[in-house]
């Protein structure tokens, strides 16, 4: 078992380091603080989970300035970095040759809200923006007849990544620049992801390829 560390140089602990680097989502309630004066950069704070080994390997990020640490030969991998509660999908193999398992919008729960006066079913509201994303990004895609295709043409403005970002992050405790980092997108897995986000997919139950078909 192994998770990403991270290392915060000439910080002191304290509940807002995350959130000041944009790291609020990776938040479990299960993470460590722990101050060393043996970082990468000098002293500073290691923030970690219950199953993170210590990193041998740091990768700045420039913009906020922590480090991100793995270890070499047990990189992070979705069974570490998996959060305790999950949507349903499909797995779905990433430019890392590993099964992340993506969830579909479809099969996120609903509940029933007023609105406008009437009881309907709708989105939570954590997931609310990316659930009508994904409605949206289904019914150009169907229009256009991409998803009969290759999604990833470029007659359409839908920001397939970003979707695809998002709901890896639904699933796991990651980032837009943990995933960058980790190297979990390509124009492969981006294209098979966003077949599963959208529910616009068949799956290889015995190689878990992601092929394209039709949505009605």
């Amino acid at each position: 078992m192994a998770h990403y560390v991270l290392f915060f140089p000439g910080q002191v602990v304290t509940e807002r380091l995350l959130e000041n680097a944009d790291l609020a989502k990776v938040s479990d309630g299960q993470e460590r603080y722990e101050h060393t004066e043996h970082g990468p950069e000098g002293g500073g704070v290691v923030v970690g989970w219950p199953n993170s080994r210590p990193a041998d390997q740091w990768k700045k990020d420039d913009k906020y300035g922590y480090w991100i640490g793995t270890r070499s030969g047990d990189a992070p991998n979705p069974v570490d970095l998996r959060r305790q509660h999950t949507y349903g999908g499909f797995d779905v193999a990433m430019a890392d040759g590993l099964l992340w398992h993506l969830p579909c919008y479809k099969s996120m729960q609903t509940v029933m809200r007023y609105v406008d006066g009437e009881l309907q079913e709708t989105w939570p509201p954590e997931h609310r923006e990316f659930a009508d994303r994904c409605q949206d990004a289904e019914a150009v895609l169907t229009t256009m007849g991409l998803l009969n295709g290759d999604p990833d043409r470029p007659e359409h403005d839908v920001d397939l990544l970003e979707i695809v970002l998002e709901a890896l992050q639904i699933n796991y405790k990651l980032t837009p620049r943990l995933i960058a980092h980790l190297g979990l997108i390509n124009t492969r897995s981006l294209q098979a992801a966003i077949l599963v986000v959208l529910g616009a997919f068949s799956q290889d139950d015995s190689t878990g390829i992601v092929e394209i078909q039709e949505v009605e």
